[in-house]
Formats: C-alpha cells, sequence, structure tokens
C-alpha cells in the first residue's frame, strides 16, 4: 500500500515522529525506596517485554505500587513503545503495542498516538523501518537512541483514512494467524497423545 517507507516513492508527506504523537521517555521511581514498588498495581514494563513479532507487550515481572506511579511516566491503551537504549544495535528499535496502561524504564520511548495516527499503522510503520531507526541511535559502545533523536525521525504520514484501511488488513490477518495457530497446536497435542498410545502398544488392534 505504502511502497518503500524511507525512499517513498508513493511521494506520501513525510512529518517527525513527534507529529505523530506525544513521545515520552520512561523512568525509574527510587529504588530505595520500597514504597514505589508492589506486587500488581501496575505492569512496569522492560525492553524484554518488547519482543520480536509479538505485536503486544508481553506480561511484565516487575510492578510499581499506586506510590510508584505517582514518580512514573506511563502510557494509556494504543501507545507504541520502542527499546531505545540496548547493548546491542539489534535491540534498538524492537516495538510492541500497549493495549492496557503500563508504566516503563526509561531505556523505552513511547508514543501516544494522536487523532491523525492509526495504532497498528504505527506499529508496522516502525517495524518495517527498523534498521532505518537504529541508523538514528549513537554509534558509541552503548546504542542509544535518546528522545531527541527519537522524535527527530522522519517517517512517511498517509491521511489516517488510508492508515485505518490498512489496520483492518492487519487486524484480520492476525485473526487469520491467531486461528491458524491455535489450530496448530491443537493438532501437535493430539499427534502427541497419538504417539504415546502407538508407543504403549494401545494403537496395535486398530492397525491390525
Amino acid at each position: 500500500m505504502f511502497g518503500d517507507s524511507v525512499k517513498n516513492p508513493k511521494g506520501w508527506k513525510k512529518q517527525a515522529l513527534k507529529l505523530f504523537g506525544q513521545i515520552i521517555t520512561g523512568n525509574t521511581p527510587p529504588r530505595n525506596d520500597t514504597n514505589n514498588y508492589s506486587s500488581g498495581f501496575i505492569e512496569w514494563i522492560k525492553t524484554d517485554n518488547i519482543v520480536a513479532d509479538e505485536i503486544y507487550l508481553t506480561s511484565a515481572t516487575a510492578y510499581l505500587s499506586e506510590a510508584g506511579l505517582n514518580r512514573a511516566r506511563f502510557v494509556t491503551p494504543g501507545a507504541v513503545l520502542v527499546a531505545c537504549i540496548a547493548g546491542s544495535i539489534e535491540s534498538i528499535g524492537r516495538n510492541a503495542i500497549a493495549n492496557r496502561k503500563v508504566s516503563f524504564n526509561q531505556q523505552i520511548n513511547a508514543i501516544q498516538p494522536n487523532a491523525q495516527t492509526n495504532t497498528f499503522f504505527l506499529y508496522w510503520l516502525l517495524k518495517i523501518s527498523k534498521q532505518y531507526v537504529q541508523n538514528h541511535a549513537t554509534k558509541g559502545m552503548k546504542r542509544i537512541l535518546t528522545k531527541g533523536g527519537f522524535e527527530k525521525i522522519i517517517m512517511i504520514a498517509p491521511p489516517r483514512n488510508v492508515q485505518d484501511k490498512f489496520a483492518e488488513i492487519v487486524e484480520k490477518s492476525e485473526k487469520i494467524k491467531q486461528s491458524m495457530l491455535t489450530q496448530s497446536a491443537e493438532l501437535e497435542t493430539q499427534f502427541q497423545a497419538l504417539m504415546q498410545k502407538a508407543f504403549k502398544g494401545e494403537l496395535l488392534n486398530s492397525y491390525v
């Protein structure tokens, strides 16, 4: 639908990432105050929860308390979280969608999309443009994509109605994929059960 997102052969309007929505850098409430952390008030997302080929954030293992949330930064459902500080360049630019309210640490920049931006379009735009995003990171031993550098990245920005059409196709494709994965898992379970019966000799009469 959009052509090469970097070369932009179709001539889509281009703009800085900061114009796609509010960009927020996460933080870490003081650890020396144990009252900032709890076992379940709100998830505190780390880059480990941004997994390649997972559209949504995985479940966090760390949580903030209500007091901790007051000292933290958070996003609401629909935000796209991007790993911007990592040990390797390959980890820079990984992104995932928040499908619930979450807090997150300083290794992550999040975009809370505005009215002109479809979340699924933004997710796939960043995913497909990952190498382009990585090129904006610092060149030191620890690769860092600062908030300032991140929000200045220029991306294509098709009209919202075109983004929405793309998102409809994506959602249908994802439903088909999930259905196929479920069926595959069920078939694998049935196959394993069959093999166990065969191993025990419980199927011999069926084939004699």
